[in-house]
């Protein structure tokens, strides 16, 4: 799978997504919930989605660097992305 497009996500008011994507918190269990909060971690988001163009390379390193995931770099490459 090879996403094109990719919409961001925009919560609503007075949903469960919304209070989620503001408090950072599970409604019901109170977990912690990661949520990309700057503009340049919803880039890397968006980059590893579409991992195949080329113009996200160095995004993806980022993320993969980031994540502590260098690991999967090898298998980026497999894939046929210099």
């Amino acid at each position: 799978m090879s996403p094109e497009q990719i919409q961001d996500f925009i919560p609503l008011p007075l949903t469960l997504s919304g209070c989620m994507f503001h408090t950072g918190k599970h409604p019901f269990t109170g977990s912690e919930v990661y949520v990309a909060r700057s503009f340049q971690e919803r880039k890397m988001q968006r980059a590893l989605l579409q991992w195949r163009n080329p113009k996200n390379r160095s995004l993806v390193a980022q993320a993969l660097k980031l994540l502590n995931r260098e690991d999967l770099w090898p298998e980026y490459r497999k894939a046929g992305i210099p």
